[in-house]
């Protein structure tokens, strides 16, 4: 997994680790990108995180040396995950969005206005992404719980039909 929002990091502080070493060194320092490979030894996890915070090169994401970043990383591993800025943020984030193989779109559930994950989506599209889905994050289960949707949980079918009109099934 990169870490690859430089403006607001937060891998760093999810595995208790310093930020000193990562992908802003790689890309502005030339730095070997197989020194910035940590590994999260609880899980196995191999990571990269931002690294310093001094002012990233122009573009860091869409540029040359992040596309062999990520071309020497597909070479060593199955899945690689770009955690990113969210995309009405930083424009670099589209640009990135080409060179991965798949995207998925992150919603943060009653946070994140309609019209905002809307617009968000359509860059996202207009940018030629490959979008593998939407995942929504940070539910409330027991808030969510109380709305009744779905029949996972013993609930029943709770929606809107052609017509508009509401409709519950037993």
């Amino acid at each position: 997994i990169i870490d690859a929002d430089l403006r607001n990091p937060t891998l760093h502080a999810a595995f208790d680790v310093t930020n000193d070493l990562g992908l802003i060194d790689s890309l502005s320092r030339d730095a070997a990108p197989n020194h910035m490979i940590q590994i999260h030894f609880k899980s196995g996890l191999h990571y990269v995180l931002t690294g310093h915070t001094a002012p990233p090169p122009t573009d860091p994401l869409g540029s040359e040396k992040m596309q062999g970043l990520l071309y020497a990383l597909r070479d060593v591993y199955d899945l690689v995950i770009i955690d990113t800025p969210p995309v009405l943020a930083m424009s670099d984030t589209l640009v990135l969005l080409r060179g991965v193989d798949k995207t998925l779109f992150l919603v943060r559930w009653e946070k994140t206005r309609r019209e905002t994950a809307l617009a968000g989506l359509r860059q996202v599209i207009d940018a030629g992404a490959d979008l593998a889905g939407l995942v929504l994050t940070q539910v409330d289960l027991k808030r969510q719980a109380q709305y009744q949707y779905g029949d996972t949980l013993g609930y029943g079918y709770y929606g809107y039909g052609r017509d508009g009109a509401k409709r519950a099934a037993e």
